[in-house]
């Protein structure tokens, strides 16, 4: 290792790692980090806790965890079928060790640590998280939450099409403010899949690839939007959310339906990414907030037509009626 380090600012968190990582613009180092990153590689074995402290807490999940007198230690491992990394997160989620198999590259590294890891850590930081995609109209912003494939990236895509700005994708990391509720700004990209790239961009090949593996790459492209992000905020105003619902085959419009505060709650805690981290306090925290955004923020269920036809309509409905501009 040169000794060097690199500076990543994500969601209000400033990430310092030993190894320049690809697709992130870097900031000069300065000050106490947030989140130190070692990254091992295939050089040995990085982890800061012996191997028979390792519990596996949660079959069949390949997640361990190792109570030590520092805390509580977490490992995760992602894996394929010839290749694996793992990540062992420090107590309190300020310190990350990567390790990671001979085929892989910095860029499949940097796609689960910005991605899933990188929601671990805010989650054992004691913040409240949202599985869903952030745009913003002017500065106000817009959640939209929903399963995977639900199609959280190509409403997001089509609004942006319409003149919002990305603010973060995948993760809707919630800030309670004095005028209300934020979501911290992520990365300016999106990931996209080649239905909704060649439908609503053009083109799916042109993207920047998430994966090194071929194959991989052809289910997940990354569009950068580099100067179509945040404006250099690190928190936008949250004005509403959209949960979306079911995609009707031959449907002609698109239903909002408005959720009151018992559902909405309901529905909002069922969104959580990694709940499986959190333990009874986390449980308690993440419910006392979202029960408050329930009861202030508009929330409402959209269920619309499958298929990319009357998508600029739609978009155009979703900003004037979520993000009225003041």
């Amino acid at each position: 290792m040169s000794g060097r380090s690199w500076d990543y600012q994500l969601y209000g968190l400033r990430l310092r790692t030993d190894r320049e990582l690809p697709g992130l613009a870097a900031l000069p180092p300065w000050g106490m980090a947030d989140v130190t990153v070692t990254l091992a590689g295939n050089g040995g074995d990085p982890f800061p806790v012996p191997v028979s402290s390792w519990l596996h807490d949660l079959p069949p999940f390949p997640v361990w965890k190792a109570a030590c007198p520092d805390g509580t230690y977490v490992r995760l491992r992602y894996a394929s079928e010839n290749d694996e990394m793992e990540f062992v997160l420090g107590p309190g989620g300020r310190r990350v060790w990567v390790s990671w198999s001979d085929h892989l590259l910095l860029e499949d590294v940097s796609s689960i640590l910005f991605g899933p890891v990188l929601t671990c850590l805010a989650m054992l930081r004691g913040k409240t998280c949202l599985h869903g995609s952030v745009i913003a109209l002017a500065d106000r912003a817009l959640a939209i939450l929903g399963a995977s494939g639900a199609g959280k990236s190509t409403l997001a895509l089509a609004c942006i099409r319409r003149g919002a700005r990305l603010v973060s994708d995948d993760l809707v990391l919630l800030e309670e403010v004095p005028a209300g509720f934020a979501a911290r700004c992520g990365s300016p990209a999106l990931r996209l899949r080649p239905q909704t790239a060649e439908a609503l961009w053009g083109s799916f090949e042109s993207l920047r690839p998430i994966w090194s593996s071929p194959r991989a790459a052809r289910y997940k492209r990354y569009l950068d939007l580099a100067g179509n992000d945040a404006g250099g905020q690190s928190a936008v105003p949250l004005a509403a959310i959209i949960v979306l619902g079911s995609r009707l085959p031959g449907a002609e419009t698109a239903s909002f339906e408005p959720l009151p505060p018992a559902p909405a709650l309901a529905t909002l805690m069922a969104h959580r990414p990694a709940d499986f981290l959190s333990d009874r306090e986390g449980h308690v925290r993440d419910f006392a907030l979202l029960s408050r955004l329930a009861s202030r923020i508009p929330i409402n269920r959209l269920c619309w037509p499958d298929g990319f036809e009357g998508l600029d309509l739609l978009s155009e409905r979703v900003l004037t009626e979520c993000c009225p501009r003041a």
